[in-house]
């Protein structure tokens, strides 16, 4: 016969074994914020080492490689879909990419006369932005990026 005690104890487990497994299996599903799309413009010099520490992290997906030279972009392309097991898309003109709807981030590791233009189009556009060194090419620059 069972007490009122062990009625109340083992009603307690399993209510609490029922609110906590579906919390860990939930852990394991990505919901639409959990991946990022990232694109990363010019990828003739330092482009490639950014793909190359994007493509460790594991809830980003290299979406677009962006470069203005096209033998330089589709060689790249190959490269990354080769080593990397990702097939981005390629795109030649920056302000096109900007305006995409699936990306999320956009790095950049152009000539560093184009860095602040370059962010501050990708901003304006609701873009996150990564920006190699130096930020800007002058002190004007620097504050319009920082506003």
């Amino acid at each position: 016969m069972s007490t009122r005690r062990n009625f109340l104890k083992q009603s307690a487990a399993l209510g609490a074994g029922a609110l906590i497994t579906p919390a860990l299996s939930t852990g394991r599903i990505l919901g639409a914020n959990a991946r990022l799309r990232v694109a990363v413009a010019g990828v003739n010099g330092r482009g490639m080492a950014l793909v190359a520490a994007i493509a460790g992290i594991p809830n980003a997906e290299i979406a677009y490689l962006c470069d203005v030279d096209s033998k330089v972009l589709q060689d790249r392309l190959g490269k990354v879909e080769k080593k990397y097991g990702q097939k981005p898309k390629g795109i030649e003109d920056y302000r096109k990419l900007v305006e995409k709807k699936d990306v999320d981030v956009i790095a950049i590791a152009t000539p560093e006369h184009w860095h602040a233009p370059m962010a501050l189009m990708a901003l304006q556009n609701g873009k996150h932005v990564y920006v190699e060194k130096p930020c800007a090419h002058n002190p004007a620059e620097a504050e319009m990026l920082a506003q």
